[in-house]
């Protein structure tokens, strides 16, 4: 039998293959090594040096829905190291709200974005409209 491990990737595939998180922002607390990229607003990536004590939040799809997109979701990837038997442990931390929690975008977002970009929606209906959209839920 086969098992994976690091030495059996392609040198240019991902770990990650790039996404937006769902919930409203990830911690992303302390990585034990480099390979998170963000991606800029010019369509290039920006690799994240993994620091010792070091947070990264990113604004998730709800905090984009309750602002209008005023704060957009942040997409990233993670690539493979160059180091082909190098590990890499994140720990994120996915921030939820409560599912009756409003995720209509805030007025003061929607009169600064020139109108709503999206349906008025509690939590729990986006979690579960997106679970579904990714073969996650019935």
């Amino acid at each position: 039998m086969h098992r994976y491990s690091p030495t059996d990737v392609h040198a240019a595939s991902l770990r990650s293959a790039p996404h937006e998180d769902i919930n409203l922002i990830t911690l992303l607390c302390e990585a034990t090594a480099d390979g998170l990229e963000l991606l800029r607003q010019d369509g290039t990536w920006l690799p994240i040096r993994s620091l010792p004590g070091q947070i990264i939040v990113d604004s998730s799809d709800m905090l984009q829905q309750l602002t209008n997109e005023r704060l957009k979701s942040t997409t990233h990837r993670v690539v493979n190291p160059a180091n082909r038997r190098e590990r890499r442990f994140p720990m994120p931390f996915f921030v939820h709200p409560r599912a009756e929690v409003d995720l209509t975008p805030l007025p003061g977002c929607i009169a600064k974005t020139g109108g709503q970009k999206f349906p008025n929606i509690t939590a729990g209906a986006y979690l579960q409209q997106r679970l579904r959209e990714i073969g996650l839920a019935i």
